[in-house]
């Protein structure tokens, strides 16, 4: 819609909430949404507890980046199913994070360093889009050929539009460090924007868009085939 310049709503997580809430069930779908979220917060957090979940202790240390997140997203958005209350924008809170830790001795070097890392992320979920690394999460050998195909176009896509995504809150975050300026880092609304203000934004910024709506559809499919362990075959 951002793309299209017909958004009715702030494009933010706000403005997200609150086309949902306008919408018919509007409410009913974020209750959903909310739990969730809680659900997603809880088995993360049980991956980066449980060590012979993860392959690798980096694994198993983003797990819990994750939990985190999603702890976040439930907080907030049930904050505003509960009391209608906005979240701050991922720009604000970025921002206001940033300042927070620069004010402390060596602050500005951890700033550097998480923007590294956070690029880094980015890079490396390209990485995954075309290795095909999120298909060994998946009962590939369950599926039809179609569905298999199916899984692989949209693992690609959405992995790649993620890592972009989080690429440049990344290099933003580097970039604070770097200048010693808070405002410079961005959040999601952020790096959504400097997409849009790039030469052909609206064009660049619609492929992210669809990429964004390819890795929400995989997630439908990894609901169904994510390999599990204790009791079902793998």
């Amino acid at each position: 819609m951002v793309a299209f310049d017909a958004a009715q709503h702030a494009p933010d997580q706000g403005g997200a909430l609150e086309a949902f809430a306008s919408k018919p069930f509007g409410y009913v779908l974020l209750w959903i949404v909310t739990i969730g979220f809680a659900g997603l917060a809880l088995w993360r957090l049980v991956q980066a507890a449980v060590a012979r979940l993860n392959p690798t202790e980096a694994h198993r240390l983003m797990a819990a980046g994750c939990a985190i997140g999603y702890a976040i997203a439930f907080v907030t958005t049930y904050w505003f199913v509960r009391d209608g209350r906005i979240p701050a924008s991922s720009d604000t809170t970025s921002r206001d994070l940033t300042a927070t830790i620069m004010s402390y001795d060596g602050g500005q070097l951890i700033v550097v360093i998480a923007g590294l890392v956070i690029a880094a992320a980015g890079i490396y979920m390209v990485v995954q889009a075309f290795g095909l690394d999120f298909t060994r999460y998946l009962r590939m050998g369950w599926m039809s050929r179609r569905t298999q195909d199916t899984v692989v176009k949209l693992g690609r896509f959405g992995y790649a539009a993620r890592g972009v995504i989080v690429f440049l809150i990344g290099a933003a975050v580097f970039d604070a460090g770097v200048t010693y300026d808070p405002a410079r880092a961005k959040g999601l609304d952020g790096a959504l924007g400097t997409v849009a203000d790039e030469p052909f934004g609206p064009v660049l910024l619609i492929l992210v868009a669809l990429g964004l709506i390819a890795f929400g559809l995989l997630s439908f499919f990894e609901a169904k085939w994510r390999r599990t362990y204790g009791g079902v075959p793998v």
